[in-house]
């Protein structure tokens, strides 16, 4: 009897494996399916992409080479402002640089921190750029489009649109912007008086290297 009971529990557990590898091979299909689509999507999507205001300013986390070419293009862009995507003179920067000039678009890198703080007379100039209608449409992009990016918009808001940050902070959220990522609150509530300032005076905020405005060139005609 027991030898019986023996077989019978045997010939289950056979009968269990075809069903058991199944299970784990769909599984590993699955698991590869989406890795696959995590490593590809930013070759059909254009990485935290939005609008600031149509027509003339563009965000976003840094393109694919595919994506660049058609955010550059669908929009017309003529003016390309890099808060930070790169390291200077690596590959990718060279490249983005590249494609840009092929594309007839002026590029201007500016080496903000990942966090969004850094040098404040950064974003004093790349307020005068994003608000220069001869450097428009611009396309604003850092590495992720949320903190150096998401600093930008919101110094724009505030000091050339004349939102209350109260108001135009929210809008931070929709671009990956966390809530317990606090250093992009607090780099710009310490340094939105200086920069405005700074903006309507011309003079550089004292302590940081000055950056030269970039006068906009060589950029793509209107249509």
């Amino acid at each position: 009897m027991q030898a019986n009971d023996d077989q019978s529990a045997a010939d289950n557990r056979t009968k269990q494996r075809p069903g058991l590898l199944r299970l784990v091979v769909i599984i590993v299909i699955v698991v590869g399916v989406i890795y696959g689509i995590k490593k590809t999507r930013y070759q059909f999507i254009a990485r935290n992409f939005g609008v600031v205001e149509t027509g003339e300013i563009y965000r976003s986390g840094r393109l694919t080479p595919r994506m660049f070419r058609k955010v550059v293009d669908e929009n017309n862009i003529r003016t390309v402002l890099d808060l930070g995507a790169y390291v200077p003179g690596s590959p990718e920067d060279v490249r983005e640089q590249d494609l840009a000039e092929a594309l007839g678009a002026e590029r201007y890198r500016f080496y903000l921190d990942g966090d969004g703080t850094g040098n404040p007379n950064y974003y004093v100039q790349a307020l005068r750029l994003m608000s220069d209608p001869e450097a428009q449409p611009i396309l604003i992009h850092c590495a992720a489009g949320a903190q150096r990016t998401g600093v930008l918009v919101l110094l724009y808001r505030h000091i050339i649109q004349g939102q209350d940050l109260a108001q135009a902070y929210p809008e931070s959220f929709q671009y990956k912007h966390k809530a317990d990522e606090w250093q992009l609150l607090a780099y710009v509530a310490q340094w939105n008086d200086e920069i405005a300032d700074s903006l309507r005076t011309g003079e550089p905020i004292p302590g940081f290297d000055p950056v030269e405005y970039p006068l906009a060139s060589s950029a793509r005609d209107p249509d």
